[in-house]
C-alpha cells in the first residue's frame, strides 16, 4: 500500500470533560488534572447503589436558531447536534475559513456516532407508555374495572405526563437518525458534498478519518470536515458495559496495571482538514499533517471484544507508517488506546513495544500517555480526542504527564516510558519533523493506527496540487457475489421472481407488530397512533449456529437486523474466493438499531411504572387496582422486553452488524455501520469503491439492512405525514406517501481486474458512483442536488446518459418528491432528448421503502435484471403522474416486465438513484458483467 498524499489539519475545536475549548483542554493535559468523577445517581439506574464513574460535559446552552433552527425543534434536538454544530463552526473558524470562502461543491462532511440519541430513547418511552397501558388492559378485566371511560381516563392523564417527560416535536424521527447531524451541517454551511455518519464502535473517529483523508487523496473532495461526537444521556451504555465486564468498578489510571474496566466519558470533537499542498498555496495555517492511517481487524468468533490478535495489531501499525514513510522509530510520542483494561493494554503495548524495538528505538526512549486517563473513553469521539491532544502537543513541543505510574512490569525493557511531568519534546534526528503515532482498538476487533507530524515550516510561495492527477480514476468494480431477503423472497432468485411478475408485497401488518388498540388508527392524526397498517415484512431467519460458531444465547441476543445480514451476506460470500485481511465491510443500517430501544426501555420500566402508577392515582383508582395495573404493566414489558445482559452491546451496536459478518466468516474484513438514513446502503457501496479503487482493500462487502416494519417508526412516520395511508405509488398521480418496507441485501465486490485473475463470475460491474448533499432542507428534495450527483456519477465513466436504458428511481411514492426526482432525471437524462426512450422503475412499488436497506433491494434488482437481459416492470401504476413530464425525456414506466435488447455497439448500462432524508443523494452507474471475460 503506498503513500497517500499528506492531510493537512488546518482546523480544530471541540468540547471537552472539564475543558469547554482547546486552551483548557491543554490546561488539563499538562496538569495532569482528571475530568474523571463518581456518576450522579440517575446515570446508575436501576443499581443507584453501585458507584460508577464517568467523565461528563459540562454542556453550554446552544440555541438552536444559530444554525437557523426553529426553536419548536428544540426538545427534539439531541444534545451533541447543536454541540457538533457549534464545534464545526469553530473549527472552521480556527482554520481561517470563512464560511464565503468554503468550497461547497466539494466539501466532504463525515460525522462518527455511536449509540442512539436520547431522542429514540424518549421516542420509544413515549409510544411504550401508550402501548403498554392498552396491552395491560387487553390482557386484564379491563384497566380499572370501572370500563372504558376509567381507562381513558387513565390514558389521558399517563399520557400527557409522558408527552410532557419525552415528547418533543412533529420532527421526533428526524432528530433520532444519526444522518441528521452531517445533513444539518451541510444544510447550515450550505455544502454540497458527502454527508454521512459512520459507526465502528471506539473506532468511528478512525473511520470518518479514513474516509475523509480518501475523499481529499482521490480528488472526490477539497475540503473535509469530521466531526465525532459521544454523550451519554441514557444510563443504558454502563449497564451494558457493566453486563459485558468491560465497566470499570474502581478509579485506576487508564494504563494502569490494576486497571479492571473502562471509564466512559464524553467530548464533541471537529477538525478540518485539506490537502497540505492546497492548504499551503491558500496560505493557511498547518497544526499538523495527518501522514498515514491504517486499519485492520481481528476476525475473532464469539462475544465481541477487543482484539487479541497480535498480528492484526501490528498490520494496523504498518500500514500507517508505510504510508507515511516512516519506521515505528520515528515516533517521538505514542498516544496509546489505554482501554482501561490491563490485560488489552498488556496486549497492546507488547504489540508496540516490539514493533518499535525492531526499528530500532532505544529502551525508555520513546514517552506514551493516553487521553482517556483524563477525559474517559468517549467511544466514538476518542480518537480525535487523542488527535487534538497530540497535535496540541505538537505545536507546544511538549509531552504532557501520564496520570500515574505505569507497573515496571510493563514497560521495563521496551523502548517506552511513561512521564509522570511535562517534558519537552526534542526536534528529530537530522532535522527531521516531530511525529507521533496514535494506537486504538475496538470492542468488535478492529485496530487503527495515525502517524501525525508537527506542520512543516512556513514556505513564501507554495503551489497547490495538480487537480487533474487528483481526480479518482473510474476503476471498475466487479459485483462478484449478491444475496437479498425480502418479503416473500428468502433469496435473490425469488426475489427477481417477483419483480419480473409484478407482485406487491404491501399487506396489513400483524397485531403483534401494530396492536391496533393502542397505536393504530385511520381516521385520526394523533401522535401516539399510525393512521396506516401497511407494510411489507420480511422473514427473520435464525443464523445456524454450528455454520456461524455461534453460541445459541448470543444468537438469541441479537439484534435483528445483524442476524438477518449476516445470513444474507454468508449466502452473497458462497463461491467467492476469499483471502483474509485486506478487506472492509460496509453495512448499510441505522445508528440506534431495535435492540438498543428495546434495552433502553427495560432499563427504564421503573420509570414508566411510576408513570402509570401516578396515573393510576390522580384517575381516582383505589390502591389495590392501582396495584393491580402496575403489575400487569410490568408483565407486558417482560413479556416485551429482554433484560440487559452480556450481549447486549454487541447487539447495541450497528456496527456489529458488519463486524458480525467479518467474524463469523473470518474475513479479518475492517466493520463499519454507514448511516445515510435512505441512501444508507450506496453510499456503504460508495464507501466500498473507493476503497478498491485506491488499492487499499482488495475485497468488499457492502449494502444494507433496515427492519422498519414496527410500531415506532410506523406511528413516528405517521406523525410527519410522510406514509401513504393506503400504499406507495411511486410516480402515479394518486401518489400521497411511502409504506414501509424491510429487507437486506449484500453485494461482493472486487476490482474488474482481480475477479478475472479470480476468474469470479462476474455479476454486474460498477462504472461510477455520483454523490452529493442538498444543502437546502433536511426533508424537502431538490432537483438540484440530484442533478448534481447525476452528473458526478458521468464524470467518471467513458459514456454519456444516453447509454444507460434503465434507471431505477428512488421513488419515493410522495407527490413532491416525486416531481423533483422527475426534474433531475430530465435535466440530466433528457437534455438533448434521447434517441431511444429511458426505463424507469421504483422496486417500492412491490416492497416499500426499505429505509437504510432501500438502495440495496434497488441495486440488487437492477443487477438481476441485467443479467436477465430484462426490464422489470412496475406494480400499482393505475396513471402516471402527467406532471412529471417523463414524455420530454423520453421515459416509459413499464407496467410489464419485457425484453431487454443489447444497445448497438456497447453493453447494457443501467443506473440506480438512493436519495436520503437530511438531503443525502447516490447515482451509480451499472454495466452487464455478461461475455466480459471474453471481451464482447
Amino acid at each position: 500500500m503506498g503513500a497517500r498524499e499528506p492531510i493537512a489539519l488546518t482546523g480544530m475545536a471541540g468540547f471537552f470533560p472539564g475543558a469547554e475549548d482547546l486552551a483548557a483542554f491543554w490546561e488539563l493535559l499538562v496538569a495532569g488534572e482528571s475530568a474523571v468523577r463518581p456518576l450522579p445517581e440517575e446515570k446508575c439506574r436501576p443499581v443507584p447503589e453501585r458507584e460508577r464513574f464517568g467523565a461528563l460535559l459540562e454542556r453550554p446552552e446552544i440555541p438552536p436558531s444559530r444554525f437557523g433552527i426553529p426553536p419548536v425543534y428544540r426538545r427534539s434536538i439531541p444534545d451533541h447536534f447543536l454541540l457538533a454544530l457549534a464545534a464545526v463552526e469553530s473549527a472552521l473558524s480556527d482554520s481561517g475559513l470563512g464560511a464565503e470562502e468554503l468550497p461547497r461543491d466539494r466539501t466532504s462532511v463525515i460525522c462518527g456516532t455511536c449509540f442512539a440519541p436520547w431522542r429514540l430513547h424518549a421516542d420509544t418511552l413515549r409510544i411504550e407508555v401508550s402501548g403498554l397501558l392498552h396491552e395491560a388492559a387487553s390482557g386484564g378485566t379491563g384497566a380499572n374495572g370501572d370500563g372504558k371511560g376509567g381507562f381513558d381516563r387513565i390514558l389521558e392523564i399517563a399520557g400527557r405526563e409522558a408527552d410532557r417527560r419525552y415528547g418533543g416535536s412533529f420532527n421526533d424521527k428526524l432528530y433520532e437518525l444519526a444522518a441528521t447531524l452531517p445533513g444539518q451541517i451541510a444544510v447550515h454551511l450550505r455544502l454540497r458534498g458527502r454527508a454521512v455518519s459512520l459507526e465502528a464502535a471506539d473506532l468511528t473517529s478512525f473511520a470518518a478519518l479514513d474516509a475523509a483523508m480518501g475523499d481529499l487523496s482521490s480528488g472526490t473532495a477539497d475540503l473535509a470536515i469530521v466531526a465525532s461526537a459521544q454523550l451519554l444521556d441514557s444510563p443504558l451504555v454502563w449497564r451494558a458495559l457493566e453486563e459485558k465486564g468491560l465497566l470499570a468498578s474502581r478509579l485506576a489510571p487508564a494504563l494502569s496495571p490494576e486497571g479492571d474496566g473502562i471509564v466512559p466519558g464524553e467530548a464533541v470533537v471537529a477538525v478540518v482538514l485539506e490537502r497540505l499542498a492546497d492548504a499551503r498555496a491558500a496560505g493557511r495555517r498547518v497544526r499538523a499533517v495527518l501522514s498515514g492511517l491504517g486499519l485492520s481487524h481481528s476476525s475473532e468468533r464469539g462475544p465481541f471484544r477487543y482484539g487479541g490478535d497480535a498480528q492484526a495489531r501490528a498490520e494496523a501499525v504498518r500500514a500507517a507508517c508505510d504510508r507515511a514513510g516512516v519506521t515505528p522509530a520515528a515516533l517521538g510520542f505514542v498516544e496509546c488506546f489505554g482501554s482501561g483494561l490491563a490485560e488489552e493494554t498488556a496486549r497492546e503495548v507488547e504489540v508496540l513495544a516490539r514493533l518499535h524495538a525492531q526499528a530500532g528505538a532505544p529502551i525508555g526512549s520513546v514517552p506514551l500517555g493516553s487521553v482517556k486517563e483524563l477525559a474517559g473513553h468517549s467511544i466514538a469521539a476518542s480518537g480525535l480526542a487523542s488527535l487534538v491532544k497530540v497535535v496540541l502537543a505538537l505545536e507546544r513541543r511538549t509531552i504532557p504527564p501520564s496520570l500515574g505510574p505505569i507497573g515496571d512490569s510493563l514497560l521495563a525493557g521496551t523502548p517506552f516510558r511513561a512521564p509522570l511531568a511535562p517534558e519537552p519534546w526534542p526536534a528529530g534526528d537530522r532535522g527531521e519533523p516531530r511525529r507521533a503515532g496514535i494506537s486504538a482498538s475496538g470492542m468488535g476487533g478492529g485496530h487503527a493506527f495515525l502517524v501525525v507530524e508537527e506542520a512543516p515550516a512556513a514556505k513564501n510561495k507554495s503551489q497547490s496540487s495538480d487537480r487533474a492527477l487528483r481526480q479518482r480514476v473510474a476503476v471498475p468494480i466487479a459485483i462478484v457475489g449478491l444475496a437479498g431477503r425480502f418479503s416473500r423472497a428468502p433469496d435473490a432468485a425469488r426475489f427477481w421472481e417477483n419483480i419480473s411478475r409484478g407482485i406487491d408485497t404491501l399487506e396489513p401488518v400483524p397485531e403483534s407488530v401494530l396492536p391496533r388498540g393502542a397505536h393504530f388508527d385511520a381516521a385520526a392524526f394523533d401522535p401516539l397512533r399510525s393512521y396506516t397498517d401497511i407494510g411489507s415484512r420480511v422473514d427473520v431467519p435464525e443464523p445456524d449456529a454450528t455454520r456461524f460458531r455461534l453460541v445459541p444465547r448470543r444468537i438469541e441476543a441479537m439484534d435483528r437486523a445483524q442476524k438477518l445480514a449476516l445470513v444474507v451476506a454468508a449466502e452473497a460470500l458462497e463461491g467467492v474466493r476469499v483471502t483474509r485481511g485486506r478487506a472492509a465491510v460496509f453495512a448499510g443500517a441505522r445508528i440506534g438499531p431495535l435492540a438498543e430501544r428495546e434495552a433502553g426501555a427495560a432499563l427504564h420500566l421503573e420509570e414508566i411504572l411510576e408513570l402509570v402508577r401516578k396515573a393510576g392515582e390522580d384517575a381516582g383508582l383505589e390502591d389495590r387496582r392501582v396495584r393491580a395495573l402496575v403489575h400487569r404493566v410490568r408483565e407486558s414489558a417482560g413479556r416485551r422486553f429482554p433484560a440487559v445482559g452480556p450481549y447486549t452491546l454487541d447487539a447495541m451496536l450497528s456496527s456489529g452488524v458488519a463486524a458480525h459478518i467479518s467474524n463469523a466468516l473470518d474475513l479479518g474484513a475492517f466493520p463499519v455501520a454507514v448511516d445515510g438514513a435512505c441512501a444508507s446502503s450506496l453510499a456503504a457501496l460508495d464507501l466500498a469503491c473507493r476503497g478498491l479503487a485506491r488499492g487499499e482493500i482488495d475485497l468488499a462487502v457492502a449494502g444494507g439492512v433496515d427492519l422498519g416494519v414496527n410500531r415506532y417508526d410506523l406511528v413516528l412516520c405517521s406523525r410527519m405525514r410522510l406514509l401513504s395511508p393506503t400504499r406507495i405509488v411511486p410516480f402515479g398521480e394518486s401518489a400521497d406517501g411511502f409504506s414501509i418496507g424491510e429487507g437486506a441485501a449484500f453485494f461482493v465486490m472486487r476490482r474488474l481486474e482481480d475477479a478475472l485473475s479470480h476468474g469470479d463470475p462476474i455479476r454486474a460491474i460498477v462504472r461510477g458512483v455520483g454523490c452529493s448533499s442538498d444543502a437546502r432542507s433536511l426533508i424537502a428534495p431538490d432537483a438540484e442536488g440530484q442533478s448534481l450527483a447525476m452528473r458526478r456519477a458521468f464524470e467518471e465513466v467513458d459514456f454519456g446518459p444516453e447509454a444507460v436504458d434503465f434507471l431505477e428511481a428512488h421513488g419515493t411514492g410522495t407527490d413532491l418528491g416525486d416531481q423533483v426526482e422527475a426534474a433531475s432525471i430530465r435535466e440530466v437524462y433528457g437534455t438533448p432528448p434521447r434517441a431511444r426512450p429511458l426505463h424507469v422503475g421504483s422496486v417500492k412499488s412491490m416492497i416499500g421503502h426499505a429505509m437504510a436497506a432501500a438502495g440495496a433491494a434497488g441495486l440488487l434488482k437492477t443487477v438481476l435484471a441485467l443479467e436477465a437481459r430484462t426490464i422489470p416492470p412496475n406494480a400499482n401504476l393505475p396513471r402516471l403522474n402527467p406532471r412529471l413530464a417523463f414524455d420530454r425525456i423520453p421515459a416509459l414506466v413499464p407496467a410489464q416486465a419485457a425484453p431487454w435488447p443489447a444497445p448497438p455497439g456497447g453493453p447494457r448500462r443501467a443506473a440506480v438513484s438512493s436519495f436520503g432524508t437530511g438531503g443525502l443523494n447516490y447515482h451509480v452507474l451499472l454495466e452487464e458483467g455478461v461475455g466480459v471475460a471474453r471481451g464482447v
